[in-house]
Parts: C-alpha cells; structure tokens; sequence
C-alpha cells in the first residue's frame, strides 16, 4: 500500500483495494460521503478547538463549522460552571427562572442556555468540521491521522455503489472497529469531566 496523504493518495488505494475504476463523478461522490460519514462518526482530539462566545441574549449562534459540543462553560466569579446538556422540556423550565445558567440546548445553529441571567463570556470547546478534499493534493488531519478511516469509509461507499454485500459488510465491521479506537482513545483523554453545579 502506497501512503495516504491526500485526496489524490486515497483514491489511488480505494480504487486498488476495491479493484475497480470509477469515473470522477463517483469518486468526488464517494468522497463526499465519506466525508458525510466520518464527521458524523468520528470524534477525535485532533479537531477539537475552543473558542470564546459573549452572548447577548440566551439563543447563541454556534461557530460556522460546528459539529459537535465538547464542553460548555462560564465562569461565576473564581468557578467554572460547567453547563449540562438537556433535552427542550428540561431547558424549557430552566428558562423559565433566572440564576447563573446551568443547562443547554442546541437546536440547528444555535445553543440556548437556562436560566436566563447571561454569564459575560462563555468558552466552548467543539468539534470542528474540515474544509472537504476537493482538489488531488487537499488533506487534512483526519486523513493523515486515520487513512484507514477513511479508506474504509471510502470502501464502504464503493460497495454499495457495485452491490457487493460480503464487501461492504467488512467494510463496515473495519470502519466501525477504528471509529470506536479513535473515540475510546478521546472519551479517555477528556478534561473537565466533573462539572461544577448550582449557584454559589
């Protein structure tokens, strides 16, 4: 196998591994779900960032290339408050009192947080998309973190597309084996897993 370091790489070693050719428009098809796939799967360290949010109101607009939340907090005076995540009912009452925010939600593009008293900052830890493999020489950290992520998601794809099922369920049961390594390894680096709650 020939190294994978960019597009151009992967589909070499896709086309190798599945022994067909396929034209451009189902490889930028292939890619594009693989990528599809792997941001909806993959939560790695490598593309976790934190960015700062000062609110003006408790509907938040989320950062333009937000996947997934991390960790959402603010501080009051000397502590970090480390909000939960809640589902609408629970956010529903928060927002109905007021006190230092304690809970989220997050609908679409944006989180809203209860109770209602807006913190000055809050500093949010996230997931953050990749800009998508275009061009022959586009890479990125995923790709050359995990080639073997994405060449199985890549195979994944390709079975489908030529019916073969034997393939594409070991396709699948590869993919799916890596994802959860590249998880576990990250659940079991996290910081912060113990947050701080209620009013001081």
């Amino acid at each position: 196998m020939s190294q994978i370091v960019d597009r151009a790489s992967l589909i070499t070693e896709f086309q190798a591994y599945i022994k067909r050719s396929f034209t451009i428009d189902r490889q930028d098809t292939f890619v594009q779900l693989s990528e599809l796939r792997i941001q909806r799967d993959l939560r790695p360290q490598e593309t976790v960032i934190k960015t700062t949010i000062v609110p003006t109101s408790n509907l938040v607009d989320l950062p333009a290339d937000f996947i997934d939340v991390r960790e959402l907090s603010a501080k009051k005076g000397a502590r970090v408050i480390v909000l939960s995540s809640v589902g609408r009912h629970k956010l529903s009452v928060a927002t109905s009192q007021t006190g230092f925010p304690l809970v989220y939600s997050i609908i679409g593009n944006q989180f809203e947080f209860g109770p209602i008293t807006a913190p000055a900052e809050f500093t949010l830890w996230y997931w953050k998309k990749l800009p998508p493999l275009v061009n022959p020489a586009d890479t990125n950290i995923l790709l050359t973190a995990f080639p073997y992520i994405w060449l199985y998601a890549m195979l994944v794809e390709g079975a489908v597309y030529v019916q073969d099922d034997t393939m594409r369920q070991i396709a699948i049961d590869t993919y799916l084996t890596e994802i959860e390594r590249v998880n576990r390894r990250a659940r079991e680096s996290r910081f912060g897993e113990a947050p701080v709650l209620g009013a001081a």
